[in-house]
C-alpha cells in the first residue's frame, strides 16, 4: 500500500505540471532556432518584416531587408527567457530581444513558436510585455521558413 501510495505521489509530481499548463518543459538552446529564416507570404502581415533573419550560435539575431542582402537592417542579441512545447510537439519560447543601433537600443518581447519539425517560426511582438499566445490577426504577427 505504501508503494502504491509513493508512486501515485509520484507521478502527480510528474505529470500534474504538464496537465496545468497544457504542455511540458524541455532543455532549449540557442541551437533550436539557430540558422537562416526567410519570409512566405501570408495575410495580415507585418508591415515590414525582415525577408531574412539570422539567428546564431551565440544569441546573436540579424534582420535584412531582402533575400540578397549583405548588411543587416537591424542587429542584436536575444535572451531565451521561457519555453515550453504543447501537446502537437511545438515549441513556445518568450524572447526578449534588444537590437542596436549607433544612436538608439530598443528591446522587444517576442512570443516564438516553433513547428514540431523545426521548420517553421512563427512570431508575436510587443515593445511592452510577453504576447500571450501566437496571434495571426495582430499586426506583429511575422511567419519565417527555415533555409
Amino acid at each position: 500500500m505504501r508503494k502504491r501510495s509513493l508512486l501515485i505521489s509520484i507521478m502527480l509530481v510528474l505529470v500534474l505540471p504538464v496537465i496545468v499548463t497544457g504542455g511540458s518543459k524541455r532543455g532549449v538552446s540557442v541551437d533550436d532556432v539557430r540558422g537562416e529564416w526567410y519570409t512566405v507570404d501570408y495575410n495580415n502581415a507585418h508591415p515590414s518584416p525582415p525577408a531574412k533573419v539570422i539567428c546564431g550560435l551565440d544569441g546573436t539575431i540579424s534582420e535584412y531587408p531582402n533575400l540578397s542582402s549583405k548588411e543587416p537592417q537591424d542587429r542584436g542579441t536575444f535572451s531565451i527567457i521561457d519555453s515550453w512545447v504543447d501537446e502537437q510537439g511545438n515549441l513556445y519560447l518568450k524572447v526578449n530581444c534588444k537590437y542596436e543601433k549607433p544612436d538608439s537600443v530598443h528591446n522587444t518581447f517576442d512570443l516564438w513558436k516553433l513547428d514540431r519539425d523545426g521548420t517553421i517560426w512563427e512570431l508575436n511582438r510587443n515593445l511592452t510585455e510577453f504576447p500571450s499566445r501566437i496571434d495571426r490577426t495582430d499586426p506583429s504577427y511575422m511567419l519565417f521558413n527555415r533555409r
